[in-house]
């Protein structure tokens, strides 16, 4: 399984900015993306740390976690 944190640098650095869990879950759905079951989606109602795991074309598991609250400045 390979873990993307969009709040973090390659370094896990907390960014500035960046594309909430939520977002990006929003997107991955809307272009026909496989999750692999609904209790890894992210809640859509809540604000905060969230995750989901989706399959990549190859078969490979991704997990995106989100392990802080949002920053003042992220992508909605």
């Amino acid at each position: 399984m390979r873990p993307f944190n969009p709040g973090w640098s390659q370094n896990a650095e907390a960014l500035d900015s960046f594309t909430d869990v939520r977002n990006l879950q929003r997107e991955l759905k809307a272009q026909g993306a496989e999750f692999v079951s609904e209790a890894d989606e992210a809640d859509e109602a809540t604000t905060g740390p969230g995750s989901f795991v989706v399959v990549d074309p190859d078969g490979t598991r991704c997990s995106w976690i989100s392990t802080s609250d949002l920053p003042a400045a992220y992508s909605n």
